[in-house]
């Protein structure tokens, strides 16, 4: 049981970027520490692809969330992830419409995954990936933007095989989905990639917002709409998270875990 001095220390470092970062890269260092007595070399791979997943998670939580309580959610949350499963989750921001932009990433996804196919059938050796891509450019066969993003699909899903992960939008976006004539903008959307019918919301309610009984109904709304176009919604207090960030994490990583099929749990 955590005592208030070590939750307020806590607190302060789920806030904070630099601690928060430094107390990152001490989970990063336990995670490969098995590594690095079965395979020193798999060891510094791994420990580089945690740091940069793990880098642009941290980016995005302190660049996108302006809610105190959101943001230390978030980073509890990816410190559960680096613990009992390191590559479990990566971080997204939204721009108009997710549910738009998320088909759009499935189509280039599934163009990828026949990439891979074609390019491992065609070369049988992935070492020399970075030469083709930039040939390809040269060629004119593609611009430095599709080279850039065909890099980062082959680091997430060849290198790291992240396909079955957890991906985390940030602010999403839902325009065709009206509450009073507002659209809905949740907290947390989870997701994967290779499986549709995962979608979960996550919302984390504030202190003073959610006091009055408007915001409650309006809160029920809110999620009955969701549901009715199959999300599952989970509801955290802004209390909960304040008190006890870990145990909320706990909850949510319990969640996770059961719902996603044929992953056992780590």
């Amino acid at each position: 049981m955590m005592d208030e001095q070590l939750k307020n220390e806590l607190r302060e470092i789920l806030l904070d970027k630099e601690k928060f970062s430094s107390l990152s890269k001490a989970f990063i260092e336990k995670a490969v520490e098995d590594e690095k007595r079965e395979d020193p070399e798999f060891a510094k791979w791994y420990s580089m692809a945690l740091e940069t997943v793990t880098t642009i998670n941290t980016n995005y939580v302190f660049e996108l969330c302006e809610s105190p309580i959101e943001k230390m959610f978030i980073n509890s949350l990816l410190l559960g992830f680096l613990k009992a499963d390191s590559l479990g989750i990566i971080i997204h921001p939204t721009y108009q419409d997710t549910d738009t932009e998320l088909v759009e990433f499935r189509t280039h996804f599934k163009n990828f995954l026949s990439f891979l196919k074609w390019y491992d059938g065609k070369f049988k050796s992935w070492t020399g990936i970075e030469e083709y891509l930039d040939g390809e450019v040269k060629a004119g066969k593609m611009d430095n933007a599709e080279r850039d993003y065909l890099r980062q699909l082959t680091f997430r899903y060849h290198y790291l095989r992240m396909m079955n992960s957890y991906h985390l939008t940030l602010q999403a976006k839902f325009p065709g989905i009206t509450i009073d004539g507002k659209s809905i903008r949740p907290d947390l959307y989870f997701w994967l990639p290779s499986d549709e019918k995962i979608r979960i919301i996550v919302e984390c309610d504030g202190f003073e917002h959610h006091s009055n009984k408007n915001s409650f109904i309006s809160d029920r709304k809110r999620d009955r709409a969701l549901q009715s176009k199959g999300f599952q919604v989970l509801r955290f207090s802004g209390s909960e998270i304040y008190n006890n960030p870990a145990k909320v994490t706990s909850d949510i990583l319990e969640y996770l875990w059961n719902i996603k099929p044929n992953h056992p749990r780590p």
